[in-house]
């Protein structure tokens, strides 16, 4: 099999994994309220790659979890979503993010057997779900609205965590309650927040970065930028 047919059916497989864990996650995430719901049926309808939200975005979701202890070490992101499509409750029917997962961790047990059976749509709208969760859970720890599509600017930009935490601390040091940096690349801000925005941009890269010269953060910022407003590769 030459080169270019290889290619051409991993790309046609992760196509058809992602139809699959769309159709899946659509009949599935409902029961699991709006919150949970919204952020997994986006993560799974934008990623063109499983291994993006697989590989990418639930190992930073995942690191940044257990620093603000919302999930222990052992614990894996993919069977925190299995739990909560096998638990009769959701997230409305706690508190807060963090009591839910506690209720998953110490009342819902894992199906190993039927974990263990499923298909890789399956398994990929587990991964979704728990970071869903997650995510919700890391939003009432910094007190800062996550949405669903600057997860997807993390997979897209291969972000680390300490990256993704720079950019929450640097939103909330200018007053957003919200990581609005997806409709910054995106251009869909108003002339006010795209400026404060740009601001906040130039020093979350000054402050990861700070062996780069001015010159040197200004090409970064251009580069991030064309890598969120270009096609997945």
């Amino acid at each position: 099999m030459g080169f270019f047919s290889t290619v051409g059916g991993v790309i046609s497989t992760a196509a058809s994994t992602l139809s699959k864990a769309a159709s899946v996650v659509g009949s599935t995430v409902s029961k699991l309220g709006t919150a949970i719901s919204s952020v997994a049926k986006t993560l799974v309808a934008k990623i063109p790659k499983p291994e993006i939200l697989t590989d990418i975005i639930v190992a930073v979701v995942k690191v940044i979890a257990e620093k603000l202890g919302l999930i222990e070490e052992e614990e894996q992101v993919e069977e925190l979503g299995a739990k909560a499509m096998q638990s009769e409750k959701d997230l409305e029917d706690f508190n807060s993010a963090q009591e839910y997962i506690e209720h998953l961790r110490n009342e819902v047990e894992l199906d190993i057997e039927k974990f263990n059976a499923m298909k890789v749509e399956e398994r990929l709208v587990c991964s979704a779900i728990g970071v869903s969760i997650l995510s919700k859970g890391i939003e009432e720890k910094e007190e800062v609205d996550i949405p669903a599509d600057f997860w997807i600017e993390v997979g897209k930009q291969d972000m680390k965590a300490e990256e993704v935490e720079a950019y929450i601390k640097k939103f909330k040091e200018h007053g957003f309650s919200e990581l609005k940096l997806s409709d910054y690349f995106k251009g869909s801000l108003s002339v006010t927040e795209n400026k404060e925005i740009d601001s906040i941009f130039e020093e979350t890269l000054k402050e990861l970065n700070p062996e780069l010269s001015d010159e040197d953060i200004a090409d970064k910022m251009l580069e991030i930028e064309q890598t969120s407003r270009k096609d997945w590769e």
